[in-house]
């Protein structure tokens, strides 16, 4: 079954252009099943290591970007509860994949992590006031704004 982007019109789904002949293929008169989802933003995606890369700069504690995405999506509440073989309940990070993370439950975590980023930067105790509500500013203006 091919997979087919549409564009909402006047009240219907219409095929985007490059997909009309795989919407040709389909047969008239037949019911078809579809999941909706809206296919997720590349460049919001990109903002998005954008926004930890920053936070990276401004923060200590944190010795890769891959260590701070995990910590802040862990602390935005996306990750599932393991039971280890010896009974301890350990958190793992749910995964950002494409495939895993529609564009709306991507959003989300964006604004969630820019709140998980402000409280991490308010934890920073070698840092003046005025260059954390500097700080603050630049990371609300991710996806706050």
């Amino acid at each position: 079954m091919p997979e087919i982007l549409f564009k909402k019109q006047c009240g219907a789904f219409v095929p985007l252009a490059e997909y009309y002949e795989a919407y040709n293929s389909l047969k008239e008169g037949l019911v078809y099943k579809a999941k909706v989802t809206r296919p997720r933003n590349y460049k919001y995606h990109k903002m998005f290591f954008a926004f930890l890369t920053q936070l990276l700069d401004m923060v200590d504690g944190f010795n890769s970007i891959e260590h701070l995405r995990r910590e802040v999506i862990l602390q935005a509440g996306y990750y599932t509860e393991h039971i280890t073989t010896s009974g301890n309940t350990i958190p793992v990070v749910d995964s950002m994949s494409f495939a895993s993370m529609d564009q709306e439950a991507f959003e989300e975590l964006s604004k969630k992590s820019v709140m998980v980023g402000l409280k991490i930067l308010s934890k920073q105790i070698n840092m003046t006031e005025a260059k954390r509500i500097d700080y603050e500013n630049t990371l609300v203006k991710f996806f706050l704004d």
